[in-house]
């Protein structure tokens, strides 16, 4: 779904492109639960966040030079760490917890190496892996173009920038737990 601005229970996500807001895509999620063990049986359970989406920014259309931000609107987000070659954000407002993830960027630039005989022989041969590098802002995280996006047209995770968002209502006690789960990997 073509959106301008996601509205959450914790605030209302938007995607700016060189400082002006922009439309995007979300999508939900196919990664939207994970199991915890049942405080009453004692058997592993699993459970879901009240909501789990993705959000797609194509590059492809996007030149070298550009500079998009994706943000929530209240300053409520902190560092949670992320997982392997992911980084996230969570934050807690209005009696749910949120949380923000993409891509950890230097991750998959170390060891780039497309002429390495371990990548697949159909992988464009680019100067990095993805033609954006990512940094933390105020809300969430912001994106440089710093290659030419029509370069890295040949796998799915290298033509977009992707941001996955979960949030669930703090009295569930897993809350915390599976939003910052779910947006780390």
């Amino acid at each position: 779904m073509l959106t301008d601005q996601l509205t959450t229970p914790c605030g209302i996500i938007s995607v700016l492109r060189n400082g002006k807001p922009v439309s995007f895509n979300i999508v939900d999620s196919e990664y939207n639960s994970m199991f915890t063990k049942d405080n009453i049986t004692g058997q592993n359970i699993e459970v879901y966040p009240d909501r789990c989406i993705e959000i797609i920014i194509d590059t492809q259309e996007l030149p070298f030079g550009d500079k998009m931000i994706c943000v929530l609107d209240k300053n409520i987000m902190d560092n949670d760490g992320g997982g392997e070659g992911m980084v996230n954000l969570i934050g807690q407002h209005n009696g749910f917890d949120i949380a923000l993830g993409t891509l950890d960027t230097e991750h998959y630039e170390y060891g780039w190496n497309p002429k390495s005989k371990t990548f697949p022989s159909d992988l464009h041969p680019t100067k990095r892996c993805l033609c954006y590098t990512f940094d933390y802002c105020n809300g969430g995280f912001k994106f440089d173009i710093v290659d030419d996006p029509k370069l890295y047209n040949d796998r799915y995770y290298r033509r977009c920038i992707l941001i996955k968002v979960a949030w669930c209502n703090s009295e569930k006690p897993y809350a915390c737990n599976i939003v910052s789960y779910l947006t780390s990997w």
